[in-house]
């Protein structure tokens, strides 16, 4: 196993291992001997959860380690007839950096206020959460432009991370803010391919304006 997954894989083992004590479980991380029932005592799982109605047996491993642990099926095996047992197992794998730079050019103010037309098209339709995820693209690309303005690091950063160092810098207000943070929240899932409450037209169009309100500052100065 390289260096490489054995970091990630103990970094998301100590993320799960986190999110089971905030529901409650009492959480042993890679469990010694002595921890473990006599069924299991042949085995090293990674972590074992348990609150009082049910303890779960956690196997963490990336791609490269996955094939070379052939006990995992003996494992799920010797779980799976044992009342109030369960067995889970995560398989992580490192994110792959894209050299977008190299590739992309970042939008424009001008192509910014075209794909803002192209998003205004679509919330006449009915289409809000298409629009959404073209608004957010012309969000990004808006706080790229503003952070360049501003002398602000843009690479590596969150999506909310520069809106809320415009909040600091008085470029910004709280509520624009806010509005920012629920038009992601409401994104993020249709994104990725889960069912997700539908942004409504008025949200849309308050974000719009924040935009415009953003470049206007650049528009002028061109």
């Amino acid at each position: 196993m390289s260096s490489a997954s054995n970091h990630l894989e103990r970094q998301r083992l100590l993320r799960i291992a986190r999110e089971y004590q905030e529901k409650g479980y009492q959480v042993v991380v890679e469990p010694q001997p002595a921890d473990l029932p006599e069924f299991l005592v042949d085995y090293e799982p990674d972590l074992i959860a348990r609150n009082g109605k049910e303890a779960v047996v956690v196997e963490v491993k990336s791609h490269a380690t996955l094939s070379k642990s052939p006990y995992l099926p003996a494992l799920a095996q010797a779980l799976q007839d044992r009342p109030g047992w369960c067995f889970e197992l995560v398989v992580t794998n490192p994110r792959r950096r894209y050299a977008v730079e190299e590739n992309y050019a970042s939008l424009t103010p001008a192509d910014v206020a075209a794909q803002i037309g192209r998003v205004r098209q679509l919330t006449e339709l009915g289409s809000h959460d298409a629009a959404l995820l073209l608004l957010w693209s012309a969000v990004e690309a808006t706080m790229r432009i503003v952070g360049g303005r501003e002398g602000i690091t843009t690479e590596g950063q969150k999506p909310l991370a520069i809106p809320k160092t415009l909040v600091a810098l008085g470029l910004l207000d709280r509520g624009d803010y806010s509005l920012l943070e629920v038009g992601f929240k409401l994104r993020s899932p249709i994104a990725h391919g889960y069912q997700a409450t539908a942004p409504n037209s008025d949200l849309i169009n308050s974000i719009i304006e924040i935009v415009q309100r953003l470049l206007k500052p650049q528009e002028q100065m061109a």
